[in-house]
């Protein structure tokens, strides 16, 4: 894939987020735009202001990564919607070299334990060095799935909120890359793209 270096200034031109219902369909192992941004795992990130401020459930979220196996950062953020805040809210999408894959999102009652969010997480066998999609999709508290490249890879279920997802955080920036959680900063070190979010829930066939 054709790469886009950045860092935290570089505008998100080549980089499509859209929040819009369009259509989507998974790819064997290339990246549809033949685009990419490179993360550094350092200081690179995307910073997207406060956008996500009123978002709900249900929402889709769909992306390309290419992990290197000598990648030694445990938590690989993908986007985080209310980055920075002392209150688990809004939503968290965030892949591992475990390897695994999770969606979480906060209710806004408090942060820094599990009764304040609710997730899912699912593993597989091996990132092998190549591009992936991962797609999660979020209706409700019991009632998530992950998807890998188009298949349903189950997962299990953490955090005991049942309070729905609670976005409304104005002072809060949503960040591509980056992730603060528990006073720790993760960054993402890996190329990722076409990252896509809707405010619909997508059927296993849209995938």
């Amino acid at each position: 894939a054709y790469e886009i270096m950045m860092n935290k200034k570089t505008l998100l031109i080549f980089f499509l987020i859209v929040i819009v219902g369009k259509f989507a369909y998974s790819q064997d192992d290339f990246v549809g735009a033949g685009r990419a941004l490179r993360f550094d795992g350092v200081d690179d990130y995307v910073d997207l202001g406060d956008i996500y401020d009123d978002i709900a459930l249900p929402i889709t979220i769909s992306v390309w990564i290419y992990v290197d196996p000598t990648n030694d950062a445990f938590s690989l953020p993908i986007i985080d919607s209310q980055e920075n805040s002392l209150e688990y809210n809004g939503f968290t999408f965030l892949a591992s070299t475990v390897p695994h894959v999770a969606i979480t999102y906060g209710d806004g009652e408090g942060g820094n334990h599990p009764a304040y969010r609710r997730t899912k997480s699912a593993y597989f066998d091996s990132f092998a060095a190549r591009w992936l999609n991962i797609t999660a999709i979020m209706r409700g508290a019991s009632d998530m799935d992950i998807y890998l490249n188009g298949t349903n890879i189950g997962g299990v279920y953490d955090g005991t909120s049942k309070f729905p997802l609670n976005s409304d955080s104005p002072s809060e920036v949503a960040k591509i890359g980056h992730h603060f959680s528990n006073g720790i900063h993760h960054r993402f070190k890996v190329m990722m793209a076409d990252l896509r979010i809707w405010n619909r829930s997508f059927s296993q066939d849209l995938v």
